[in-house]
């Protein structure tokens, strides 16, 4: 499964970059791998955050129909939904229209160590259990807008040998598990270019920045 700035240039630059190099870190960190970066996060600790980011984009929503929740709520499910699929496939062309192009090029990278490795990673009784938008950062400049959104999911994920399909490692029963997937508005719309493991992000404390009404 994968600030505050004022309008300087500079800062936004080094933002983004930011986000491509985390982008790159991926898919293969999942939970059966690397469990110390899971961390499932209950209700009372989502809602605080995701009710003030609502209030943001509710106002926001009046004057930008990109920033509708409901619209931001189903791009995010909509490419969770169909990123497991291309990935259990290891057929990841469909993933191209949804992807910053640095995620989906490291995700190709990953796809063909799997082959390389006769691999293949079986997501089974795939639920999205609930996607909350809990991070904004809205700027005058369209291609440095940010969501992200927290995907609480469950699935059973493990490996299996493409030569036989022999079990190789993973889950014996379906595992619940959360994510952070940030998309960036690019040439008109939402592409996804990071996903964090819960263990490793602050979206949940971090204030959601709101370019015309920051100093």
């Amino acid at each position: 499964r994968r600030g505050g700035a004022s309008g300087n240039g500079t800062f936004d630059d080094i933002w983004i970059a930011a986000i491509f190099g985390l982008a790159l870190y991926r898919l293969a960190c999942k939970k059966m791998e690397d469990g110390n970066l899971d961390q499932i996060f209950s209700r009372a600790a989502i809602e605080p955050k995701a009710q003030k980011t609502a209030q943001l984009l509710e106002f926001l929503s009046r004057q930008d129909k990109t920033m509708e929740p409901g619209l931001l709520k189903a791009t995010a499910q909509k490419t969770f939904e169909a990123m497991q699929l291309c990935w259990q496939n290891r057929e990841y062309a469909p993933m191209r229209a949804m992807l910053a192009a640095n995620l989906y090029a490291g995700h190709l990278t990953q796809i063909e160590n799997m082959r390389r490795d006769h691999e293949i990673n079986m997501i089974e009784d795939l639920k999205a259990l609930a996607v909350d938008i809990v991070g904004i950062r809205y700027t005058i400049k369209e291609d440095s807008r940010f969501f992200t959104a927290l995907i609480t999911a469950e699935a059973k994920d493990y490996y299996i040998d493409d030569t036989d399909n022999s079990f190789i490692r993973g889950d014996s029963q379906p595992e619940k598990f959360q994510e952070f997937w940030t998309f960036n508005f690019s040439a008109g719309k939402w592409l996804l270019c990071v996903i964090e493991q819960t263990a490793e992000s602050d979206t949940l404390t971090k204030e959601d920045f709101f370019e015309q009404f920051t100093d």
